[in-house]
């Protein structure tokens, strides 16, 4: 089936009968706890995609599973029709609360996932710039997480 919005455009994200259980002891009895069952998704190019509902519901089980930081218990991820089996540099979560390193000055916490990939300093360095210059935070590189404002974070 064609997106009803755009007829051309491309699936970039999706899942097919996504399910994910945990296991728990309860005493001594094992109880399975079902958070996400046949969840269907498909993200399009281009698309502006939210999710949202009450707390407890799988929100963030269901962004561990789309960016591969977690696997289903059934069904399957893809990402650009290939499955996702684990992360990816071209996944990324951005979480709601700070997780920055607040021993790290903005240069430093950019570079951060650069430098553990093995990316040379002066690569690491200008991908940085270009990032830190993109969201308007040039003038910034050397100051600490404690030192911005909350919407700089």
């Amino acid at each position: 089936m064609e997106h009803p919005v755009n007829l051309k455009a491309k699936e970039i994200l999706g899942c097919k009968g996504l399910c994910k259980s945990f296991f728990t002891k309860e005493g001594n009895a094992d109880r399975v706890l079902q958070v996400v069952k046949d969840l269907e998704l498909e993200v399009y190019d281009k698309e502006f995609v939210v999710l949202f509902g009450p707390a407890e519901c799988g929100k963030s089980t269901i962004i561990n599973l789309l960016s591969g930081l977690d696997s289903p218990t059934a069904g399957q991820v893809f990402h650009d029709s290939l499955p996702v089996t684990c992360p990816d540099p071209k996944r990324g979560v951005i979480y709601q609360s700070i997780a920055l390193f607040p021993w790290l000055s903005v240069m430093g916490n950019v570079e951060f996932g650069l430098k553990a990939q093995g990316v040379g300093q002066a690569e690491r360095r200008q991908k940085a710039q270009y990032l830190i210059d993109l969201v308007k935070l040039t003038g910034f590189e050397n100051s600490f997480p404690n030192e911005l404002s909350g919407g700089m974070c």
